[in-house]
């Protein structure tokens, strides 16, 4: 089925219906039904520069491993799924734009997204959910205006994400839970109003050679038995902490971390975190914070202009050849049980005293 510079509306159903079939679709309209296209049983579309909205559902589904191709179409005002995928369907976008959808704007579950130079904006929930074993590969992206979450990972999903935008959340910009992966690289992440990743229930988070700032709470947040692990990259400008764990693990490796109003990294409850060959400065609370069982390993890195390490509760801390100097309090502070060893490191200019213990 070929359909080229046509509009298709109103129609009771769907608008397109295919059933084992091939639907190239070019140059065309379609709106106002329960859905403007409907795949299932290994059908195909070939979408190019098609507009789709104001559907009563979900816009374009995919069900039964049928595939979608578009380049360049508008999907926007649908009260469902802009997209919605199923039993290892596939979707690949180039070029498409997804606005203003009540449900998440693209909806994978069980089946695979392949996305690049895509924009997803102004959706009332999410702009992509992926669910039970789905995964999505996502590169030069930009999502914008979600109330949940820019994108939500769940379910033993992943997420490849690259070189990508993810701002102005009034929830976070990136979830990922229940034993789900995600992996940002070289990407921006800023102004979300809640944690701008949020990781969860033994899920695992990867970072390399992005940014994350401006964040009107905690920069990355991870708890029940997550990672979170970040490779040159930086956390800055935060209304609250940086990084933040919760019975979870934090690596760094060649990172920045500074001008956050709470700690540069924030342990609680069997938390840990190693970082090496890292920078953390001018940081309102200490640079390191950690408190019941806490495990903080720091070497190779420099910490200056501000308290640089407050430890309580035993906890154990280990400092090697790091740099510790310009601390606008005691510089290095443990208490309650608390063990800490020093090794080749300088520790000097601080308004305080150097250690206390």
């Amino acid at each position: 089925l070929t359909i080229d510079q046509c509009a298709i509306y109103s129609n009771g159903k769907a608008n397109i219906l295919a059933d084992y079939a091939t639907v190239d679709l070019y140059n065309s309209t379609l709106h106002s039904a329960n859905h403007a296209i409907w795949l299932r049983n290994s059908s195909s579309l070939n979408s190019t520069k098609n507009k789709f909205s104001h559907h009563s559902g979900t816009q374009l589904i995919a069900h039964q491993q049928s595939v979608i191709v578009d380049k360049g179409s508008y999907i926007t005002h649908g009260k469902g799924n802009g997209i919605y995928a199923s039993n290892q369907a596939d979707v690949t976008l180039s070029g498409t734009r997804l606005e203003e959808h009540v449900l998440p704007q693209i909806w994978i579950q069980n089946a695979h997204m392949q996305a690049r130079n895509i924009r997803i904006c102004n959706g009332r929930e999410s702009g992509v959910m992926l669910r039970d074993h789905a995964t999505a590969d996502i590169c030069d992206a930009e999502f914008m205006h979600h109330k949940l979450a820019h994108v939500q990972v769940t379910l033993h999903s992943h997420a490849h994400i690259m070189t990508s935008q993810l701002t102005y959340s009034e929830g976070n910009a990136l979830q990922v839970k229940e034993q789900s992966t995600a992996n940002v690289v070289e990407s921006k992440v800023a102004y979300s109003q809640l944690a701008q990743c949020h990781i969860s229930e033994k899920s695992v988070f990867n970072s390399n050679d992005s940014f994350f700032t401006n964040g009107e709470q905690v920069g990355i947040y991870a708890e029940r038995a997550s990672v979170a692990q970040l490779m040159r990259s930086t956390v800055s400008n935060h209304a609250s902490s940086a990084l933040s764990a919760v019975e979870s693990s934090l690596r760094l490796d060649d990172c920045d971390v500074f001008e956050n109003v709470g700690n540069a990294v924030l342990l609680l409850n069997s938390s840990d975190v190693v970082a090496e060959d890292c920078r953390f400065y001018q940081n309102d609370m200490p640079h390191f914070a950690g408190k019941t069982n806490a495990f903080i390993t720091v070497r190779r890195s420099t910490l200056a202009k501000g308290k640089s390490l407050y430890a309580l509760d035993e906890s154990n801390v280990l400092l090697e050849q790091c740099h510790i100097h310009d601390s606008e309090g005691i510089q290095l502070e443990v208490q309650q049980r608390t063990k800490m060893y020093i090794h080749q490191c300088t520790i000097a200019a601080g308004q305080s005293n150097g250690i206390k213990a």
